[in-house]
């Protein structure tokens, strides 16, 4: 879950934007290469990716025991 936000932060801070954290402070460009670059936005991707998948995995594993289960476990996580 860290992964995604972070790797997203080092892709910002290796373009030419500007990365203000919380308006606050100006983080400089650090990264100047290419390679880097698309090996992090690789990167950033998957990881999005795996985050989407687990929790779609998640969603229907509770609804998966609600309606064929009838085990009230939705109802406890809902509480």
């Amino acid at each position: 879950m860290l992964l995604a936000p972070v790797s997203g932060l080092i892709i910002a801070l290796s373009t030419s934007l500007q990365v203000t954290i919380f308006g606050f402070v100006t983080v400089p460009q650090t990264i100047n290469d290419e390679i880097v670059h698309g090996y992090l936005r690789s990167l950033h991707g998957f990881s999005a990716d795996v985050l989407l998948y687990l929790g779609s995995i998640h969603i229907l594993a509770a609804l998966y025991h609600h309606f064929w289960l009838k085990d009230r476990i939705l109802d406890r996580m809902l509480k």
